[in-house]
């Protein structure tokens, strides 16, 4: 076992060694079948639970291990398991990574404190004893950014017609708590399973945790690493891939002669120019799956600047900052339209007909009859730091919950356009911001709903077909465990009500 994923680790180590950066791991890499028998699981370095080989323990380990990325399980004994048939990857890999956190609730959840190894390792939860006598935890997926680029992570995975969230928190971002990068929510209903996708922006030198929701036992399928200077770090927002979607090709597609041009065509301009411009309050897009808007009179539009990606596509964007003078330093939370602190907008400035210009925000609306969705954001700053927040102001009654803080940075001589994807509810609102550092330049936001074949365009399969899942199970013998494994009879008369496993079947007695 320990062999073969120093040989993984040592072809991955190759790979960062050429020019791209673009690593990975998915389930593909854990055993391509089934265990017949614990022995079998035993003797491949893994750990068993309740004598069976469908419910193993991994032992702490680097997923992916190269000169740009350390991705590792850091816990002793992450829980692999074959996972549900009816959740989306079943067919493709015999076992998944199993993750999940104590917390009764998603909302009820906060791993800003966890620290490995050192307190609050209780938020993982314990999956059970193993027959070897060690506890096999929920898993838990640190990233450690030894490169000196910024990149991209994209995780892909699911929980079927379950709630699910996944977190990932920036360890090394504040002293003594992290900073949540990533709260992003899925849904998929019963009869349209699909795998879900998010990505995030990550720093050099920084070390993120990954954890999901007890809500459902996440199964993991792959972790995904790109650099901005990769050709797969790009992902635009497409037709393909999104059921809803607004572009800047949408905006004027060449630039108005003179500043009258521009206000006789509805906008108002700044210092007598017309390739600064600020477009009124109205709809980006308006369907019956979501509304993307921009709610505030009037919102900055520009030619851009020529050293940005998307310079060539669009003769105007969008252009999105905040006030505060660092990254770390605004609190979008707070923000709330038309009410208070819309001092959190940057001013661009005062238009020629006296209306104050401000950045954009982007509020998205999904209507409580729509479905679970997922957003495509593409934008960015070329050269400078910038950062892209997400806000769910519907979650918590007086304030945001924080979504997305996705940070991203391009070399100078090697700019492209940035992508950050998360995932939406319905009933709830979202307000998108940037950051004040470098007056971001919005290209696309997409929206594609959960029930759409559209959705697999994005962190779909892996193209691994016909994988041989042995069908051998152990003789049955009627033991029967709790879910934290231990052992409560063989009989299913006068048992309390809860989740239980006999015969490698979970059940409920209700």
């Amino acid at each position: 076992m320990k062999k073969f994923f120093t040989l993984v680790a040592a072809a991955l180590t190759s790979l960062g060694a050429f020019a791209q950066a673009h690593c990975e791991w998915t389930a593909a890499q854990l055993p391509t079948t089934e265990f017949a028998t614990v022995d079998d699981a035993v003797a491949a370095g893994y750990q068993t639970m309740w004598g069976y080989p469908q419910y193993l323990g991994m032992p702490a380990q680097n997923l992916i291990e190269n000169d740009n990325i350390v991705v590792s399980l850091p816990l002793d004994y992450s829980y692999v398991s074959v996972g549900n048939s009816k959740y989306s990857g079943a067919s493709e890999y015999a076992y998944k990574i199993i993750m999940g956190m104590n917390n009764s609730t998603r909302d009820g959840i906060d791993p800003l404190y966890f620290y490995e190894g050192v307190v609050n390792n209780d938020y993982v939860r314990s999956a059970g004893t193993s027959d070897q006598g060690n506890t096999i935890n929920d898993a838990v997926i640190k990233i450690e950014v030894k490169s000196t680029n910024y990149g991209k992570v994209t995780l892909k995975y699911n929980r079927g017609g379950n709630n699910a969230a996944m977190y990932v928190v920036d360890q090394t971002a504040n002293e003594g708590q992290g900073m949540m990068v990533l709260q992003t929510v899925t849904r998929c209903p019963d009869e349209n399973i699909q795998t879900h996708t998010a990505s995030f922006g990550v720093e050099p030198s920084h070390t993120y945790y990954i954890m999901a929701s007890e809500k459902g036992s996440v199964e993991l399928y792959g972790i995904e690493y790109d650099e901005c200077t990769d050709d797969d770090y790009t992902l635009m927002a497409s037709e393909e891939n999104s059921t809803d979607l607004w572009t800047a090709a949408q905006l004027p597609t060449t630039v108005f002669a003179t500043a009258d041009e521009a206000v006789a065509a509805g906008y108002q301009t700044l210092w007598g120019y017309p390739q600064y411009l600020g477009m009124p309050a109205q709809n980006l897009v308006e369907s019956e799956n979501v509304v993307v808007s921009l709610p505030l009179d009037y919102s900055y539009i520009s030619t851009g600047n020529s050293k940005y990606s998307g310079y060539t596509d669009y003769a105007y964007k969008l252009i999105m900052g905040m006030n505060n003078s660092t990254r770390s330093g605004i609190d979008p939370l707070y923000f709330y339209e038309g009410v208070v602190n819309n001092d959190y907008i940057r001013s661009a400035g005062t238009s020629d007909q006296g209306n104050t210009i401000n950045d954009a925000v982007v509020k998205v609306e999904v209507p409580s009859t729509s479905t679970y969705g997922r957003v495509i954001l593409n934008y960015n700053r070329g050269g400078n730091n910038s950062a892209m927040y997400v806000v769910d102001q519907t979650a918590n009654s007086g304030q945001g919950k924080m979504v997305l803080q996705t940070v991203t940075r391009c070399p100078d001589d090697y700019v492209k356009t940035h992508t950050s994807i998360f995932n939406v509810e319905p009933g709830h609102t979202y307000y998108v911001m940037a950051s004040e550092k470098g007056s971001v330049e919005l290209y696309a936001i997409g929206f594609c709903a959960t029930t759409s074949e559209k959705y697999a365009a994005v962190g779909g399969t892996s193209g691994i077909e016909n994988v041989n899942v042995s069908n051998v199970t152990k003789v049955a013998d009627n033991k029967v465990y709790s879910i934290d494994g231990r052992y409560v009879g063989n009989t299913t008369d006068n048992l309390s009500k809860g989740l239980y496993i006999m015969n490698g079947k979970k059940f409920v007695v209700k």
